[in-house]
């Protein structure tokens, strides 16, 4: 049965410097499974075990150097809460994660940990759990959360609400994020927050990334995620590690100028940039209303910060279709303003022109 009896501990070891090695064991129905009461276990080894029925599955268990292989952990509301390791290695490798309520692995404290997982299922979903089972209904779960040193996902199946890397929160890892071969199904509803992020990446961090989502259409819509659907990157808002400048940001909002406003006309774009995978974009469908408006608009400093080129100005073009007229633009790089020679009244798309920022 699914019930956590509160208070009760399957296996407790609080042996500083003490180890365990399961093989085809089955564990379930106790508050805690396994305790290591943060006396710093290491060298921790499951084979083909089973972690069922529990409010929390590892307690205060050492990241140094633990590893499951063909492993099977269902049906908890906490999974492994890491303490201490000193950024050693916990890695998963074959194995089954399914039906919990909160996060499956969050270091609690000490050292970061290296996450590593290979070839996995992972599978999370509402479900309606009975009262007094000390389960808590399973939504709103998330795969990682807390500080780690670096994260490696190979090969991956994962469907569940979300997956975090926060730093507590600043978003981020320390140090390197390897993502690669995974596919993720995400949806919005389940998820704690529909900010939350596959990937936060920040500066000073090294990373790869080339995965496959699948966003799960709901009444809220498809949950924006930061990798794109075609296994290329997409949105990810890495740092170039030479120049310590954006690689990608979101699309910015430009305040047109005086005589200029969008269109808002629906399917339309408004005037706006960003900067993606080392190239500045501008978009938008204008309407000018006076010919001595000669700037558009100024591209945000936030975004005009990432551009480093030796150019006075960068060129675009823009394009009257009622009367297929194109006039010439050109972005001031010193200021971001964008001046139209020769402005004339009517409505203008914005021809899409990216330029590498050089970053």
């Amino acid at each position: 049965p699914l019930v956590s009896d509160a208070g009760t501990t399957g296996i407790y070891s609080p042996v500083f410097g003490g180890n365990i090695t399961m093989e085809n064991c089955r564990i379930q129905g106790f508050a805690k499974l396994i305790d290591s009461v943060s006396q710093g276990g290491y060298y921790f080894k499951f084979y083909n075990c089973k972690f069922t029925s529990a409010d929390v599955l590892l307690s205060a268990i050492s990241s140094n150097n633990i590893s499951f292989f063909g492993c099977a952990f269902s049906d908890f509301n906490s999974g492994i809460q890491s303490f201490g390791g000193s950024g050693g290695p916990m890695s998963f490798f074959g194995c089954a994660i399914e039906a919990w309520s909160g996060v499956f692995i969050s270091p609690i404290s000490g050292g970061k940990l290296q996450l590593v997982m290979e070839g996995c299922y992972v599978e999370n979903y509402p479900a309606t759990v009975t009262t007094g089972t000390g389960l808590n209904p399973m939504t709103a779960a998330f795969l990682t959360a807390g500080e780690f040193l670096s994260i490696s996902f190979i090969g991956n199946n994962i469907q569940c609400a979300g997956i975090r890397r926060v730093l507590y929160s600043t978003n981020t890892v320390e140090s390197v994020v390897v993502s690669e071969g995974n596919i993720f199904y995400v949806n919005k509803t389940a998820s704690a927050s529909t900010t939350e992020s596959l990937y936060a990446i920040a500066g000073g961090v090294s990373f790869s990334v080339m995965d496959t989502v699948m966003h799960l259409a709901d009444s809220g819509g498809s949950y924006t995620t930061e990798i794109s659907v075609s296994n290329s990157v997409k949105n990810i808002f890495g740092v170039n590690p030479l120049t310590n400048k954006a690689l990608s940001t979101a699309w910015v909002q430009i305040t047109p100028d005086t005589y200029w406003t969008n269109t808002g006309n629906v399917g339309f774009p408004t005037l706006a940039c960003k900067v993606e995978n080392g190239l500045l974009h501008l978009q938008g469908t204008v309407t000018c209303s006076n010919v001595a408006g000669t700037s558009i608009g100024t591209i945000p400093a936030g975004v005009l910060a990432k551009l480093n080129t030796s150019s006075l100005y960068l060129y675009g073009l823009i394009a009257n279709s009622n009367d297929n007229d194109v006039r010439r633009y050109r972005i001031l790089v010193s200021s971001g303003i964008i001046l139209v020679d020769t402005p004339q009244v009517g409505f203008w798309d914005i021809i899409p022109t990216p330029w590498p920022i050089n970053s």
